[in-house]
């Protein structure tokens, strides 16, 4: 096997006494590793800094070989940007970053051209390096599948105003539409929606702190490869203090749990405490609090849920299992107030009716119907679904509602030769096997 490319030097690291592997961005074989003898020698270590731009040789005796390495520097980053401790930070960091976000040996041509063009910004020492580089890790989360939408409020659809981004769908909000949730926003600065090119300190550290939020979430958190959140710190300016605000703990109080053993049993679990720490009884020697949905019935004789022995109180606390043929076949469970029947509809029809794997049933973007004819698309859903559903006369103003959002959830469904499991990435979860 054996093939030359245009490529960056993202990482590299001592291999024995002398050589080095290498980890580089090319262009048609995306992010490759591979030995270079002698990499850590004087005459090969210029060549191998991080973030250089080289023409790579790469050849193995078997594809699924490590390979070697054989590089010729076609652009020395690194040194351009050594005397400037910003601009070497942003290079080390855009560098970690992509060695962290990208998968192996699989090509991604936009995002090897809009790294080049930045290095060349960060070389040439452009002025507007910081906003270019808040705006490529912008496009970068787009590339990946995790894209901000900031194009219209979530909520009203206002194209003007936009101050906010929700955390949990990536979504823009209008000052008027989030002032009463503006505590758990992310701040919007105003450069990533209009085409300010020198914007103040605060907004680029209020972007930084966007898309640093939604690597962390989608990226760093599922990285195999440590150390992009590091790079990205060193980014803050160690001469002049800043306030960078502090973190808000989101909301919540319902936890799904679904599992399964080798003997075929399967359990579909949901516990939610409802309000704080629920009836503030726990049970004795566990620690485990008692829910108070009892909260749910009505006093009122001529309510249909009036309180009453044997009966339950209105929720929408719903653990799901499926069987086929009598046996089990898939425990799931959707959290998120309203959204639950709607998500488990939605994730079942995935599931059955279009043979999805329990991961891309999660995965898929979800509507929420709201009341009337209003109804919520998460930003990844098609455009032409979109489009579809307001030539029918909906509308997409949806409610105020930052935590429930669309959902989260996990499933395991059982196969003829094991189970396959996954968690949804919305939210905190695991899907685990041992």
């Amino acid at each position: 096997m054996d093939w030359q490319d245009q490529g960056f030097v993202l990482a590299a690291r001592r291999h024995g006494e002398s050589d080095a592997i290498l980890t580089v961005l090319t262009r048609e074989h995306g992010r490759h590793l591979g030995i270079v003898k002698g990499g850590t020698g004087r005459r090969q270590r210029a060549v191998v800094e991080i973030g250089n731009a080289v023409t790579a040789h790469w050849h193995a005796r078997l594809s699924e070989h490590l390979g070697r390495f054989q590089v010729e520097l076609a652009a020395p980053h690194a040194a351009m940007c050594m005397a400037d401790p910003a601009r070497l930070a942003a290079l080390t960091a855009t560098c970690a970053t992509l060695d962290a976000a990208l998968p192996e040996r699989e090509p991604h041509e936009d995002v090897f051209d809009d790294f080049a063009a930045l290095a060349e910004q960060l070389s040439r020492k452009a002025v507007d390096w910081p906003t270019q580089f808040v705006r490529w890790e912008a496009r970068l989360l787009s590339s990946l599948g995790f894209g901000l939408d900031l194009a219209q409020c979530a909520l009203t659809g206002a194209t003007e105003g936009l101050a906010f981004v929700s955390p949990k769908t990536g979504r823009a909000v209008t000052a008027e539409a989030g002032k009463l949730h503006k505590d758990k926003l992310l701040p919007l600065p105003a450069f990533l929606t209009e085409s300010q090119n020198r914007p103040g300190r605060d907004d680029l550290v209020a972007g930084l702190r966007l898309t640093g939020y939604f690597l962390d979430r989608h990226v760093f958190a599922h990285a195999p490869r440590p150390g992009a959140s590091e790079a990205r710190a060193r980014l803050i300016d160690p001469d002049r203090a800043q306030d960078f605000g502090h973190g808000t703990p989101p909301p919540g109080g319902t936890v799904y749990l679904a599992a399964a053993d080798e003997s075929g049993m399967m359990v579909s679990l949901i516990q939610s405490n409802y309000m704080g720490f629920g009836s503030g009884i726990v049970v004795p020697g566990t620690g485990i609090s008692m829910q108070n949905r009892g909260t749910g019935f009505s006093l009122q004789p001529d309510h249909p849920n009036l309180v009453g022995g044997g009966k339950r109180p209105f929720h929408t606390i719903i653990p799901g299992f499926a069987t086929r043929d009598g046996a089990p076949y898939a425990a799931f469970g959707v959290m998120g107030g309203p959204i639950q029947p709607q998500a488990h509809l939605q994730t079942l029809v995935r599931l059955i009716d279009y043979r999805g794997n329990p991961q891309a049933v999660l995965d898929a973007p979800r509507w929420k119907v709201n009341e009337g004819l209003s109804i919520d698309l998460e930003a990844d859903a098609a455009a032409s679904l979109r489009d579809g559903l307001s030539a029918l006369g909906h509308t997409f103003a949806s409610v105020p509602d930052s935590y429930m959002d669309f959902g989260a959830g996990q499933f395991i469904v059982r196969g003829e030769d094991g189970y396959v499991a996954g968690s949804d990435p919305r939210r905190d979860g695991q899907a685990a096997g041992f």
